[in-house]
């Protein structure tokens, strides 16, 4: 008598858990237009508001008191809001107004009027 294991199969389906990985057109050869040759005009980096960028990999120091990158926002990097207030103190009552509403317009008002004034 030969004894042969049986082996339990799985019927659960093996699924992906990464997700596939994207080459670039060029990898296959063709020139998407996206890619651009060292020193090419095309990479150069406008200032930023707060000064000249140096765009440099993570750690590397700039000066003794700088590591890189030394990235701020520029022309091409979109809108910089700044944020928004959906609510004010009312300086009367001390207590929260939505800033559209037409209490929160009157606030608003007073103060641009107080600080114009100054």
């Amino acid at each position: 008598m030969s004894s042969k294991k049986q082996v339990k199969r799985s019927s659960k389906r093996r699924v992906q858990k990464a997700g596939a990985s994207v080459l670039p057109s060029e990898y296959f050869g063709s020139n998407s237009g996206r890619y651009f040759a060292e020193g090419s005009p095309e990479l150069t980096m406008s200032n930023s508001a707060y000064g000249p960028n140096i765009p440099t990999s993570h750690g590397i120091l700039i000066n003794p008191t700088l590591s890189g990158p030394d990235l701020g926002p520029t022309s091409h990097s979109g809108m910089q809001t700044g944020g928004s207030y959906k609510f004010i103190i009312n300086p009367e009552t001390g207590r929260k107004v939505l800033a559209s509403s037409a209490t929160g317009k009157k606030v608003l008002s007073k103060y641009l009027k107080k600080l114009n004034s100054n």
